[in-house]
């Protein structure tokens, strides 16, 4: 869906490993190529983690964020992308 960025997510590029926010119903194989097609580099692993959505307050009353799938892309050694263009 598109790349997920914190201070953490950050620390990892260093290390060739980008974080995405992906849909729900993706698999790991469906991301790997997916990121195939978008960077035109074949992730040499991906890690997958399903997050809660927070409960927060809306108008005094209690509500619940979306629940969402994350994505993390490690890259072959010595090969980067470039997930930031265009921002």
């Amino acid at each position: 869906v598109r790349p997920y960025v914190s201070e953490k997510a950050a620390g990892h590029e260093s290390r060739g490993e980008y974080s995405f926010v992906v849909s729900g119903s993706a698999s790991k194989s469906d991301i790997k190529r997916a990121i195939k097609a978008l960077y035109g580099v074949m992730p040499a692993r991906v890690r997958t983690v399903n997050v809660e959505g927070k409960i927060a307050r809306f108008r005094g009353g209690a509500g619940r964020r979306s629940d969402w799938k994350k994505a993390m892309v490690q890259m072959p050694k010595g090969t980067t992308i470039n997930i930031h263009e265009g921002v």
